[in-house]
């Protein structure tokens, strides 16, 4: 396995550790945290990549790349209600590499709870792995759980460049 949780900011970086992983027939683990919540995306390495997943084009030479398009919901299925719709501006910045992520211990230690416990789910083999397009999401100031499905989701039409 290869557990990534780097800041959002740092996309370039996560594509090329998914491609690495897969390379090596390894789980891929994209976990990020913001606020009080948690999402993780787990790629198995024989299914969608991380370009897929993103909506980004399969494998794009990321050296001559000099921006990247990605959907919020992507990264960010659910934006907090205690995330006011002004913050969107940070997202921004912070989606661009240019401020690190806004958020909190609970967030950060959501994250690595969230993700070992899925490590260890495959090293166990205790329940199905919820790999990707499907994800996980907690936030626990909004006491909000979900399981989701990017194929499935609502899409909205903001994106951000990175």
């Amino acid at each position: 396995m290869i557990i990534d949780e780097m800041d959002f900011g740092m996309f370039k970086q996560s594509i090329r550790l998914q491609r690495a992983a897969r390379q090596q027939d390894k789980y891929y683990f994209f976990s990020s945290a913001i606020g009080y919540g948690a999402l993780i995306a787990i790629f198995d390495p024989k299914g969608l990549t991380l370009e897929e997943f993103d909506g980004l084009p399969a494998n794009a030479n990321l050296d001559s790349v000099e921006k990247l398009r990605i959907p919020l919901e992507r990264v960010m299925p659910f934006v907090p209600a205690y995330i006011k719709l002004a913050a969107r501006e940070v997202l921004q910045e912070v989606y661009a590499g240019k401020r690190a992520v806004p958020t909190s211990s609970v967030g950060v230690g959501l994250t690595s709870i969230l993700t070992a416990n899925e490590a260890i789910n495959i090293l166990l083999k205790k329940k199905e792995i919820t790999v990707a397009p499907r994800y996980l999401y907690i936030d626990l100031m909004e006491q909000r759980f979900v399981v989701g499905n990017m194929q499935t989701a609502d899409r909205s039409s903001e994106t951000f460049q990175i």
